[in-house]
């Protein structure tokens, strides 16, 4: 059970990676979505040798490896939301700024129309 809950753990954390990857170019935000990516591709790694761990200690599993993962769970599980979540809100404010962009446009053609 133990070896499962760390592989759904870093699954989850690989997942949030790869949504805030895909962020980069759905918001045209590169910088915050490739620093909070990296980070958690970084603790995707740290998962990883705590998961190599688990597996080798499987039958050593007490309740302080139990707990450790388990709340490794619910972080990632976490991540993947806050990505989520985040993501939602800056794909709104993307395409707020690409209608704001067309109705300025459209403004200035109307001024120079009239003018």
């Amino acid at each position: 059970m133990v070896v499962t809950l760390a592989v759904f753990s870093l699954l989850l954390q690989l997942s949030a990676v790869g949504l805030a990857v895909y962020l980069v170019r759905r918001t045209g935000l590169r910088a915050p979505w490739l620093l909070f990516a990296v980070g958690l591709l970084l603790m995707a790694g740290r998962r990883a040798v705590a998961l190599r761990e688990v597996v080798v200690q499987d039958a050593f599993a007490g309740p302080h490896l139990t707990t450790d993962v388990a709340l490794s769970l619910l972080i990632s599980g976490l991540f993947l939301a806050t990505v989520v979540v985040a993501g939602r809100a800056f794909s709104e404010l993307a395409e707020q700024r690409q209608a704001l962009a067309e109705g300025e446009r459209l403004a200035s053609n109307e001024r120079q129309r009239l003018a």
